[in-house]
């Protein structure tokens, strides 16, 4: 759909640094005795981590709207639908919730997938910080995830709890286990507030009984510990520096490829800062928009995936013959997304669905700040990138009386004379 002057899209060097983080974090929470859910090294950890999110994804009664989505789609104009095709179609008011969707359960289970993972290793190395106290039995360790589970406030049962869990003590018939602090991750920017009384929530839910590693700890075998000042309360957040906007066109051969500036932290490792006794912040070295870039990614690699399942028996279009079923799925979702364009009903819908379309195949940095002069989000064309590294601007001239001037750029871009050189 858009490659007919023979340019291919790049999403640069995928953000091998933040995956090589999310290994590296993986490993040092295995070194320290960390409590994972899985067994085995850091890829392992990583694939199963990956694996969960998708099985919460599916979970949502939505999930089948993205089936649908990829598989019958949106009508393919826009203005009303031809009565005696509906039935082919989905509905508007369908396609505008399934691209809500990805945005709300796809995207932010990934990105939040990756955010825990990455906060595995400050969190173990506060664990040393924290310490073991004097007679307290049993080794202090780091439990991730769904390892300890509680109960929530107002019913039984055992339900998600804090994201990490530092205890000690358990292992034996009768014994107590100590709970010295939790971890609330977040992998996007969250007011304080709110998050420290989540972290309240978990300490509280934690007194009502835990279930570690599937042994059933009663609230009477729970000690909600860590010496005067009580356990330790951690919350772990994204940093907020931005992706770099910086791009260039390379040709090799007849094909002329996009590469964008991968990403690099500012920072060599994650800060960790104590805020009051027993209270610390962390700050991941990856920012919102590092994680929000790998989940978009992560999510177009999904689509390949329903793809896989969706053409496994009855085989890719006729018209997709040379295509993988997991290309087929990609190329669907692209497809459906510019059809969901054209259909949207308001502004907040065409921007939903040309963020994923454009990052799909843009990459997540261009493609979802490419905006028109009143900020608002605009398809976006080979052509534009070329005007850009030219100008800073792309669609400067108006085309007759209905179509003025749009002067679109890429927010937070900034042109160099240089940039002309690297169309």
């Amino acid at each position: 759909m858009r490659n007919e002057a023979g340019e291919k899209p790049s999403l640069g060097p995928p953000a091998k640094g933040l995956i090589d983080d999310v290994h590296a974090s993986l490993e040092a929470g295995i070194d320290a005795g960390a409590r994972f859910e899985d067994q085995g090294g850091s890829g392992a950890l990583f694939d199963a981590a990956v694996q969960r999110a998708i099985t919460a994804i599916k979970s949502k009664k939505r999930h089948e709207l993205l089936r649908r989505f990829l598989s019958v789609g949106p009508y393919i104009d826009s203005g009303p639908i031809p009565p005696e095709v509906a039935a082919e179609y989905m509905s508007d008011a369908d396609v505008a919730a399934a691209i809500r969707f990805i945005h709300s359960s796809v995207i932010n289970a990934f990105q939040g997938a990756l955010a825990e993972m990455l906060a595995v290793r400050p969190v173990v190395l506060l664990t040393r910080e924290i310490g073991q106290p004097a007679g307290d039995p049993g080794t202090l360790r780091a439990f991730v995830g769904d390892t300890v589970k509680a109960r929530p406030l107002r019913r039984n049962g055992w339900a998600k709890a804090a994201d990490f869990h530092l205890l000690s003590g358990g292992g034996g018939e009768g014994d107590e286990v100590t709970v010295r602090g939790v971890v609330e991750v977040k992998s996007y920017a969250i007011s304080a507030e709110p998050l420290w009384l989540q972290v309240e929530k978990h300490l509280a839910r934690a007194r009502r009984g835990l279930l570690v590693l599937g042994e059933e700890y009663a609230g009477k075998r729970v000690v909600i510990g860590g010496g005067v000042d009580g356990p330790a309360r951690i919350v772990a957040v994204p940093d907020i520096w931005e992706l770099p906007r910086s791009f260039r066109f390379e040709t090799k051969g007849e094909h002329s490829f996009l590469v964008v500036e991968p990403p690099e932290p500012p920072a060599a490792k994650d800060r960790i800062e104590p805020l009051a006794p027993n209270r610390w912040k962390v700050t991941l070295r990856w920012s919102q928009e590092a994680l929000a870039d790998e989940a978009y990614a992560m999510t177009f690699w999904y689509m390949g995936e329903l793809g896989r399942l969706l053409y496994a028996e009855r085989g890719v279009p006729a018209e997709w013959s040379e295509m993988t079923p997991e290309q087929a799925g990609q190329n669907a979702v692209t497809m459906m997304l510019y059809y969901a364009i054209l259909r949207a009903r308001t502004v907040r819908e065409e921007s939903r669905a040309i963020a994923l379309y454009n990052s799909y195949g843009f990459g997540y940095t261009l493609g979802s700040n490419f905006v028109d002069r009143h900020g608002r989000r605009e398809v976006l064309f080979y052509e534009d990138l070329h005007e850009i590294l030219a100008t800073g601007r792309s669609r400067t001239k108006a085309i007759d009386t209905d179509h003025p001037a749009q002067r679109c750029r890429i927010r937070g871009y900034e042109h160099r004379d240089s940039d002309a050189a690297a169309r």
